[in-house]
C-alpha cells in the first residue's frame, strides 16, 4: 500500500473512532432495570443558537492544496471559538494546524488563522446547516526540501458546513473550508512554483462544547 493511502485510512480510522466516541459518551447509560432505559436527554433545545452562547470546537479530518503538482492531500486539524451575536449570526476565531501533503519524506504544511462570521440556520430535521466567509493570514513552510522556506501570506476563505446537537451542550458537525491564499515564495526544489494565489481546502468533524 501507497504511504498515502496509509495515511488516509489511519486519518479516516481516526476521525470514525473519534467521532463514534464522542456520540456515545454524550448519551445516558441505560438504568439498572433493562427494560426501562434512561430518561432521554433533550438533544435539540437549540440553546447552543442563543444569542450570547459561547462555542468551543476541536476539528480533525482531511486538508489538501488543489492544483495539478500539488501532492495528495494529509490529515488536519485545528480549535476555534464563537460567540453568537444574534440567533442567526456568529462570530469567530479558528486555528488550523494542515498537512497539505508530502512527496517522499518532504512535507508541505499550512497554519491559517482566520476571523469569521456565520450564518446559521435551523431545519426540521434538527440539523444547523451554516455559511460565512472569513479573512486571516496563513503561516506556511516546508520541511525537508533540502531548500526549506516559510511565510506569513493574507488569505480569504469561505465556510460551508453544518451542526447537530447530541446532548446537552455538546454538538457534533461537518465543516468544509475553501480558502484563497496568496503565495510569493520562491521555487521549492521539491514542491516546485505556485502562482501567485493557491486554492486549499478542507474537511473537518468537528466536536463542540457550548455555554
Amino acid at each position: 500500500m501507497k504511504p498515502c493511502a496509509v495515511r488516509r485510512a489511519f486519518v479516516l480510522a481516526t476521525v470514525l473512532a473519534w467521532s463514534v466516541t464522542a456520540v456515545a459518551v454524550s448519551r445516558p447509560a441505560l438504568a439498572a432495570n433493562p427494560g426501562k432505559p434512561a430518561p432521554a436527554v433533550n438533544d435539540n433545545d437549540g440553546s447552543g443558537w442563543k444569542t450570547g452562547a459561547r462555542w468551543i470546537q476541536f476539528r480533525a479530518g482531511y486538508a489538501k492544496a488543489q492544483g495539478m503538482d500539488e501532492p495528495d492531500g494529509g490529515g488536519g486539524y485545528g480549535f476555534g471559538f464563537q460567540r453568537m451575536m444574534s440567533d442567526r449570526m456568529s462570530l469567530g476565531i479558528n486555528l488550523q494546524h494542515d498537512l497539505l501533503g508530502t512527496f517522499g519524506a518532504a512535507s508541505k504544511i499550512e497554519i491559517p488563522v482566520v476571523l469569521e462570521m456565520l450564518w446559521h440556520y435551523r431545519w426540521s430535521a434538527g440539523l444547523y446547516p451554516y455559511v460565512g466567509g472569513g479573512v486571516g493570514a496563513a503561516y506556511r513552510y516546508t520541511y525537508r526540501t533540502g531548500d526549506d522556506q516559510s511565510s506569513w501570506q493574507p488569505m480569504l476563505s469561505l465556510t460551508i458546513g453544518t451542526d447537530y446537537p447530541i446532548g446537552k451542550n455538546k454538538v457534533l458537525g461537518l465543516d468544509i473550508r475553501l480558502a484563497g491564499v496568496s503565495s510569493d515564495e520562491p521555487q521549492n526544489p521539491v514542491f516546485g512554483e505556485e502562482g501567485p494565489r493557491s486554492v486549499h481546502w478542507s474537511m473537518k468533524l468537528t466536536y463542540a462544547v457550548t455555554y
